[in-house]
């Protein structure tokens, strides 16, 4: 039998401090398609890069990895969805578009995905989300920035937030935070329909990638463990400084909502900072880690996670 050959590591180096150069933080995927080869060589996969998710060129030979849709931009994210007949089919989510299909042809030889060769990505005709032209000309007036902050607590590290925010402000506005769940998860630049009604009815809202998400490396990734309670609420706490300190966030008109892990974060942000919030909503929260330990299909989580 042959034995297993590592083709891309965990990626092991210090997380990433504020302003320096994004470098390739690790895989973060979920699922691989039945059929990802775009050569005998070289293998596609989506996986989380930062605030994005992205279809990367893997060769199985070197180990080198290699986006093959935008990255620079970030603007959008992209998920593999098929290879065949020589081409890529892709879906586009972004903060303003629900759905696309694209396609592009695969160079002759698959070796130039991996020297940068860029690919013409065409969208799919009568494949797309289509919206009614009110909620069209609504969403057209919403505008989705990725910030990114430092840690102020504990180890050093950037931190980003995918906020929504009306374009034509008057003002600071009310403001939902909204933490993911997991605690190992992360918010890409995506399509979240509740996030951009409520941008739509006025509200900012902030979504942050705290210390312990995915796509960022794996010592931002296990930063958190021991300090659940600590640090995801520093850093979320941390994103509304920076709301506020932009003329974003109106401190006066904040609430907090999140489910799971972002449950227990809601029920934390309000538990050490009552004076902040006016509204908190906690979705299937963890409020009881003790009654947990011994109900729950995930009881390693509560001797994991939680502070020592």
């Amino acid at each position: 039998m042959t034995e297993p050959t590592m083709v891309v590591d965990l990626v092991e180096g210090a997380a990433r401090k504020v302003g320096s150069p994004r470098t390739f933080p690790g895989l973060y995927l979920a699922q691989m398609i039945d059929q990802p080869f775009a050569g005998s060589d070289i293998v596609l996969l989506t996986s989380q890069l930062y605030c994005q998710a992205a279809v990367l060129a893997i060769s199985l030979s070197t180990g080198k990895v290699a986006p093959i849709t935008p990255v620079e931009t970030q603007d959008a994210s992209y998920s593999l969805a098929a290879i065949a007949g020589g081409r890529v089919f892709v879906t586009r989510v972004s903060p303003s578009t629900a759905f696309q299909l694209l396609v592009a042809d695969l160079p002759q030889d698959p070796q130039g995905l991996m020297q940068g060769s860029s690919l013409e990505w065409q969208e799919v005709e009568g494949c797309g989300s289509e919206f009614p032209a009110e909620a069209s000309s609504r969403i057209a007036e919403i505008e989705c920035r990725v910030i990114e902050y430092a840690s102020s607590t504990g180890p050093d590290m950037a931190c980003e937030c995918v906020c929504y925010i009306p374009k034509n402000r008057k003002g600071p506005l009310p403001t939902i935070l909204a933490p993911h769940g997991g605690p190992h998860a992360g918010v890409t630049l995506g399509w979240y329909m509740p996030y951009t009604f409520l941008a739509s009815l006025g509200y900012a809202v902030l979504l942050p990638n705290f210390r312990g998400s995915t796509g960022y490396g794996q010592a931002f990734l296990e930063a958190l463990p021991g300090h659940i309670g600590q640090y995801d609420v520093q850093d979320c706490m941390d994103a509304v400084t920076w709301a506020v300190q932009q003329g974003i966030t109106d401190p006066k008109r904040l609430a907090v909502a999140g489910g799971s892990h972002g449950g227990f974060l809601s029920g934390h942000l309000m538990g050490q900072h009552p004076d902040a919030f006016k509204i908190g909503i906690l979705r299937n929260p963890v409020c009881n880690i003790a009654l947990m330990a011994g109900v729950s299909d995930i009881a390693d989580w509560c001797f994991v996670e939680v502070p020592n």
